[in-house]
């Protein structure tokens, strides 16, 4: 009896080791609701992180720019204080601007608002870059026209910063920032007798004269114009026209600048891309209500970055 019992007894274990249909297919189920889950969150941390690494680059590019335009602004008219506040010296070259200006669209001059702001997307400066080379005087003298002074300093990048000795090309003027104006340099050589270390120059455009002061530096006059198109930063220079430089930066959607001459201060929002987002993203809180947005815009992964100076020359 006990025998008979025990194989009945495994015969219901043999009858109740498989999985039933029901079973089979809720098991199907749920392993698919997983994998779909697993999957979807999968893609949603590539999403997340291939949005993060598109703002960050976005917002590299956007500290590119700054390093960009930071020295420029910074030396916006240096050495050129006293000329531009008693209008009593000649324009470096050809130039037919003041200084600094900020442009609107199609690069036209932007109009002051009524609040004393100039608003607009570009900008343009003329700056001023340092030499290295120092007038050897050991007492202040007055500089007249077509004089010839010596300097002391490292001369072997002169031919590159001073490629020409005409005065309507404003790589030719200069300025000792201690005297407050430009000047041209006509003619430059190695003084005879002495190294490298050692040339005469011959200063033109001196009108009325000025005073140079010992070992003031000598800086090259430079001009330029940036602005925001086809999502790069491009600049243009200034010899005896406008040069265009083609795109400087990539991934620049747009700028927005604003001058305010009662404070000297310059600031600029620059709204960079860091790549296609997958989502649709709304206009960026910091972007000033004033600057333009394009639709197109909201398909980037953007960052908006902030610089602000106060430029003491002007």
């Amino acid at each position: 009896m006990a025998s008979v019992a025990f194989d009945g007894l495994k015969t219901k274990i043999r009858a109740r080791s498989g999985f039933t249909f029901v079973e089979v297919l809720l098991s199907l189920i749920l392993g698919g609701v997983l994998s779909v889950a697993v999957v979807e969150a999968a893609a949603t941390v590539v999403r997340l992180e291939t949005r993060m690494a598109n703002r960050s680059l976005a917002l590299e590019r956007g500290w590119n720019v700054l390093s960009v335009l930071e020295p420029r602004a910074l030396h916006a008219a240096l050495g050129l204080t006293a000329s531009y506040r008693d209008g009593d010296s000649p324009l470096p070259g050809r130039w037919a601007h003041g200084p600094l200006y900020i442009w609107r669209d199609a690069l036209f001059p932007a109009d002051e608002d009524g609040d004393g702001v100039f608003r607009g997307r570009g900008l343009s400066v003329l700056y001023s870059i340092p030499s290295g080379l120092r007038a050897d005087l050991h007492a202040i003298k007055e500089i007249e026209n077509n004089l010839y002074i010596s300097l002391l300093g490292d001369a072997s990048q002169l031919d590159d910063r001073l490629p020409v000795n005409t005065a309507s090309d404003i790589r030719s003027w200069t300025v000792f920032p201690l005297s407050g104006r430009p000047v041209s340099i006509s003619n430059h050589s190695v003084a005879a007798g002495h190294s490298s270390s050692w040339l005469t120059i011959r200063l033109t455009g001196v009108q009325p004269p000025i005073q140079l002061y010992p070992y003031d530096e000598l800086h090259y006059l430079r001009a330029a114009r940036f602005f925001a198109e086809n999502a790069g930063l491009y600049a243009e220079t200034f010899t005896t026209a406008w040069k265009s430089q083609g795109e400087m930066l990539e991934g620049v959607l747009e700028m927005w600048f604003e001058w305010t001459p009662s404070k000297r201060r310059l600031e600029v929002w620059i709204l960079t891309t860091g790549g296609e987002s997958s989502v649709k993203n709304s206009r960026p809180s910091e972007w000033p209500a004033s600057a333009p947005w394009k639709a197109d815009f909201e398909r980037q992964d953007m960052a908006v970055t902030f610089g602000s100076w106060i430029l003491k020359n002007l």
